[in-house]
Order: C-alpha cells, then structure tokens, then sequence
C-alpha cells in the first residue's frame, strides 16, 4: 500500500571483501581499486538514495595481455618484426606494473569454401611455406616469460585463405571466453591486442559456407588449442562479441592498418571498452601502439550498471579536481594513485507485486575491470502501520466485521464498505453499486455523482460544504432548493433572491410581528411588493425551431455554393473550347505525307557486283 513513509532508508555494508580500502598491489589478488565493494539497502520506492564510491588508480596493478594476430599470407612481415618486439613490450610494460603476462595467439579463417581453397593439396600448403589454414589457434598462454613470447612467435607460421575478409570474430569469442585456456586471471586488467589488415566475417556470413548453426558463444578449444567448431557454428554478430567483451572485462585494441581503420572506429562504438588504432605496414609501431593505449585506458575511468533494470542509478562526481560536484561518469586525465569520488542516487519507481521479486542485486562497475560494487536491495512495499502488531481486528470501527488498518477498514469475507457495514450475502459490491445507478440516465454515474451508494442505497451529499441543504432522491438526482420558492401572494423564481413579504402576508402566519421578525429574519418585509422586482422564470426555448432553422441554413448555403461553382466551371469549359477551336484553325497539316512513316523495306548496293 502507497502511503507517506516515515522512517529512512537503511544502508549496510557487507563486511569481508565489502568494504575493503583501495590499495596498491604489492602481492598476486591484493590489489584493490573499489571501495566498498557490496553494499545491503533498504529503500522505499519513489525515495532515492544516495551512497559514496571511491575509485582508485592502484600501482602495480596486475595486467594481462593477449596478443590477436591475423596470420593470413599479408602479414607475413608483420609476424617477423614482432617476434623482435616481445621483449621490448615486456619492457615498455614493467615501468607501468611489475605485474604483467603476456600471450599470444593466431587466427585465418573457417576452412571451407569460399573462405579458404578446399584442394587437396592447398589444404595441406595454401602458399609457399604455408601452414595449413585453421580458424583460431592459441599458441602462448599468457606467461610472465616474455622470452617464451618471442619463441613461439618466431615459431608460428603464416597460412593463407581465400576472401579479403578473415575469421576474426570466431579468434576474439574464443580468446574472450576459454579463461583456463588462455590464462585469463579473475583479477587483472585484461587486454587484448587485436592486429589485422583486413575486415571481418559476421553473423549469416557462414551461409556462404554452408554453416546456418548459430555461434553459441561459448569455449570451444581442443587439447592443441584449435577452435574445433569453425566448421559446424556461423560466425558471432557484432551484438554477441560486445555483450562477452563486457561481461569478462576486457579491454580490445584493434591495431590495424591505415585503410581499415574507418571500419574498426566503428566497431569500437558497440563495444564497450574498446579503441581502434593506426598499425604501420609492417607492425613496427606495435610497442607504441601498447603503451599509448595502455595509457589512455587506465587514464580514464567510467561508471557503469549491470543488471539495473527499472532502476534509476545517477552518478555526481567533481573527478579529481575537489570543485563542484556534477552529473557524469565518467572522469579524465588520472594518474597512478590518484582516487576519484562518485555520489551515487539509487531509486526505484514501483513495486513488484511478488513479494519475492522485491530483492534483488546490481553492479556498479568501472568499464575494463573486473572489480564491482554489488548492491543488494531490499524493497519496503509496505507502511509501518501495515505491520501485523498494528493491526485491529474485529475493530469497532469496522463493526466487528474487519480489521482496521492504516486509517481503514479490510473486511471480512461476505463484508463490504467503508466500515464493513454491508452484507455481501445479500449482493456483492458489484451489484450494490448497480442499485445506486439511474437507470433513466445516460451517464450511468453512481448516485449521480452527487452521493455515496451504501449498501446498494444512496447517501446524498449536501449542496455545499458545511451546508444543511443535500440533494434528494433516489439517485440523488433531486436539487429541491434550484425550484422556484412559493410563498403566500409572492412567487420568487430563483431560490438565491431574498423573499419579500408585505405586512398583509404577516398577519397570516401563525406568528406575532415581533416574534416574526425574530425567527424570520431571512424575510424582507416590505409595505408593497413591486411586481417588476420580482424575477419570472423565463420562457422556454423552441428546440425544434433552431434545429430545423440551423438545417435549413446550411442546406441553403451549400445551395449558394454549388450555383456559384457551376457557373464558374462552365465560363472555364468555354474559355477552354474556344481557344482550342482557334488553335485548330490556325494549324497546317501536311496532308501528302505522314513525316513518321518509314518504308518497311531498305535497299543496300552491293559494289563488288558490278552489274555481275
């Protein structure tokens, strides 16, 4: 029940892993960028409430780096010059964490036509060297050996398909979702560096192939670390790879080159977390390309909600500056160590009808970290005085026929009104409210919106407030008081105009004149009544006559207007006729020849005949 609530909403924090302070990561997991990290509420719908949020750059924080490569027969020189760069990446990344992985893996395309040529021979050496193609295959799994990063890159070899575009969307799914395989950790940064030349295969291109079942976005990676489905599942849409993305907080870089990259800006606008970078011909830019963007992601924090649906959650924040605090969430320009604080507004709008449904839990959570904020709300459906230990039952006030409640009264079974005073034996409330109904009205409103229907009977209401005067009848469709008052000699039209009596009048009332003017004083006494001061009651109207005159007038008009059209057309059709009779006679027609005609037949000379 709706009603004004009086007590406040209650907060509690979870203790143990709830409301640990932010700190720097000096062991495996000890880092800490949230705070507190779940939250009880108790709230009232329509009542907002508000909580504070600290962020916080932590040192050494633990990051994860998965290297994507397309390895189609054009990136053959790219492969070369990162096999050189891995230590250098390694090395870029340890003045940032001392806490760092890196791995590493390779994709081409589905092996079936038109993808990849089905000949048995370019199935076995697609190209001069070549590996035999495959979809996506996990090479290194994320190591803090960055040797091993050059080893297995140096020992990669590049494939070769057919189409311009590649099977990356199948790499990203299964680098995003086989965790154990790849070596994500629960508690990291994780990023995904993913590096091509060309565009991508999406969801229904697998028809081409004739694969029509739906990726399943799940883990598909056999013991060598292949994608075993490519083959059997059409690729992932756009839609799915950016809810996996965001559901296991990863961070994707697209590195690719100059005359890809309008595309992939615009696939990064539908997945979270994601930027599109420059990659030079040859990927000697690659270790820039990291750092630059490992930089400009951790340099930037934004809110985000999981799970909230139908609630309202704002964010206020004055980042890092100290000044006013405005609506965002999102906050720029941080640096290792440095914390911002988000002023969050909670509110829900209604309540579910179950109370089961009346708890449940959201996240809050910094976009590309695993780390959330989970809040657990409890709704309050209910007043305080709704409570069973404030209930009255077999109240007086409900004539021992209900409980009394909140300022009103729930009924028995078989009892109905206010104060439970009907007998829903005799008619249910439906058929109570029936009787209270003008059956003459067309309105149909109960009592005539001029009561209250009481156990199928009508109470009327008085004309206005604090007034004796009510209306009467069955329906309360009586106004006794809007007639015409007669007194004796003297006819007042309106009820509103003070009556007037003469001296004669007087003496026939069974009243003295000194009594009378004592309990009559709401009458004027006059010595003569002036019959033109005396309001008549107007003359009634004739309907009929202003409906059949407006019908008359309206039917005449039209008249008037069909008349005048007439006439105007028909000066038209003349002015038209004679001046197409003029043009006529001033034509000259050329009555030897068609000028369209053309012979059926043509005639060509041959000159080598000669007459031969």
């Amino acid at each position: 029940m709706w009603g004004v609530y009086s007590d406040i909403a209650e907060m509690r924090l979870v203790r143990g892993h709830g409301d640990d302070p932010v700190q720097d990561g000096q062991r495996v997991g000890d880092a800490v960028q949230i705070q507190p990290q779940s939250i009880n509420i108790k709230i009232r719908p329509n009542t907002p409430e508000t909580l504070t949020l600290t962020f916080r750059l932590a040192e050494n924080y633990p990051v994860d780096l998965y290297y994507l490569m397309d390895l189609s027969n054009s990136m053959k020189d790219d492969k070369d010059n990162l096999a050189s760069l891995g230590n250098k990446i390694a090395a870029e990344m340890s003045n940032i964490t001392k806490n760092f992985r890196l791995g590493f893996g390779s994709f081409v395309d589905k092996v079936v036509m038109p993808y990849v040529s089905t000949v048995p021979s370019k199935l076995q050496e697609p190209c001069l060297g070549c590996e035999p193609p495959y979809s996506f295959k996990n090479q290194l799994r994320l190591d803090t050996n960055t040797d091993l990063f050059e080893e297995y890159v140096k020992k990669a070899r590049v494939s070769g398909n057919l189409d311009a575009p590649e099977g990356g969307f199948d790499a990203i799914m299964q680098a995003v979702q086989c965790k154990d395989q790849i070596g994500w950790r629960s508690q990291s940064r994780k990023m995904l560096l993913f590096s091509t030349d060309a565009g991508f295969h999406f969801a229904g291109d697998g028809k081409l192939g004739g694969i029509v079942k739906p990726n399943d976005g799940d883990c598909h990676l056999d013991p060598a670390g292949r994608y075993s489905e490519a083959e059997n599942q059409d690729y992932p849409s756009v839609s799915q790879i950016s809810t996996k993305i965001r559901e296991n907080s990863v961070n994707v870089i697209f590195a690719v080159t100059e005359d890809q990259l309008p595309v992939y800006n615009k696939l990064s606008q539908y997945i979270e977390g994601s930027e599109a970078t420059k990659l030079a011909a040859d990927s000697s830019n690659i270790v820039t390309v990291i750092k630059n963007n490992y930089q400009r992601i951790t340099s930037k924090v934004e809110m985000n909600t999981q799970f909230a649906e139908n609630i309202t959650v704002k964010f206020k924040s004055s980042c890092k500056s100290g000044g006013e605090m405005q609506e965002t969430k999102v906050c720029e320009g941080l640096s290792i160590g440095d914390s911002v604080t988000f002023e969050v507004s909670v509110m829900v709008t209604d309540c579910p009808t179950e109370p089961s449904k009346r708890s449940r839990t959201f996240s809050i959570y910094p976009i590309g970290l695993s780390e959330s904020l989970d809040i657990s709300l409890d709704l309050i459906c209910e007043c305080d005085c709704e409570k069973p230990e404030k209930e009255i039952a077999n109240s007086d006030q409900c004539n021992k026929m209900g409980t009394f409640e909140c300022g009103q009264c729930t009924c028995d079974k078989d009892r109905y009104g206010n104060k439970c005073e009907c007998d829903g034996t005799q008619s249910t409330s439906e058929e109570s409210l029936a009787k209270c109904r003008n059956p003459n009205s067309t309105s149909q409103v109960v009592c005539s919106g001029r009561g209250e229907c009481v156990c199928g009977g009508c109470d009327c209401k008085p004309r206005r407030a604090h007034s004796t005067q009510k209306y009467s009848g069955m329906y309360c469709n009586c106004d006794d008081y809007a007639c015409a008052m007669v007194l004796e000699n003297v006819n007042v039209a309106c009820a509103s105009v003070t009556p007037l009596l003469t001296t004669r009048d007087q003496l026939t009332g069974k009243y003295g004149s000194d009594e009378c003017k004592q309990k009559c004083q709401h009458v004027t006494l006059v010595d003569e009544i002036d019959e033109e001061e005396v309001k008549m009651c107007p003359e009634s109207v004739n309907i009929l006559a202003i409906v059949l005159g407006t019908i008359g007038g309206i039917v005449f008009a039209g008249l008037v207007f069909l008349v005048i059209w007439k006439i105007w057309t028909t000066i038209h059709d003349r002015r038209e006729f004679a001046k197409f009779e003029k043009e006529t006679q001033n034509a000259k027609w050329d009555t030897g020849e068609n000028p369209i005609y053309q012979q059926a037949t043509s005639t060509f000379k041959n000159p080598t005949y000669a007459g031969k």
